[in-house]
């Protein structure tokens, strides 16, 4: 079984804030970052919220 600590994050984001300001300000391209670095599953924090992202294509 895969835990939290086995999804990778995308990296960068704010002490406390995290992926918050870049998630409001452009979160498709958050979204693509997180794509590009990690592939199709991967984490990103807003505060201390944890969000998974799974990107499929068709």
């Amino acid at each position: 079984m895969i835990g939290h600590k086995d999804i990778p994050s995308i990296s960068g984001g704010l002490p406390f804030l995290s992926h918050a300001l870049p998630f409001i300000k452009a979160p498709i391209s958050l979204l693509k970052k997180g794509y590009k670095e990690h592939g199709s599953v991967y984490e990103n924090r807003i505060r201390r919220s944890l969000s998974l992202s799974l990107i499929v294509q068709f």
